[in-house]
């Protein structure tokens, strides 16, 4: 799920495959306190995928670490 219930909210991740995007330098997840604000947070996440903004991000967990 992009999504869980922690500390008395909400927090949506963006994922590409298995692996949550840094959607800033310290955080991979938006918080909200309502689950109804979960659905506003993923559309805001889904503008800044089609803007460009986590192409960074994308590019980043994509690359094979190495074993």
């Amino acid at each position: 799920p992009w999504f869980f219930q922690q500390d008395n909210g909400w927090y949506v991740q963006c994922r590409y495959g298995a692996r949550p995007l840094m959607l800033d330098a310290k955080s991979n997840a938006v918080f909200v306190t309502k689950r109804e604000e979960v659905a506003a947070a993923l559309s805001a996440i889904e503008a800044a995928v089609k803007a460009g903004e986590l192409d960074e991000a994308i590019a980043a967990v994509s690359k094979r670490q190495k074993a």
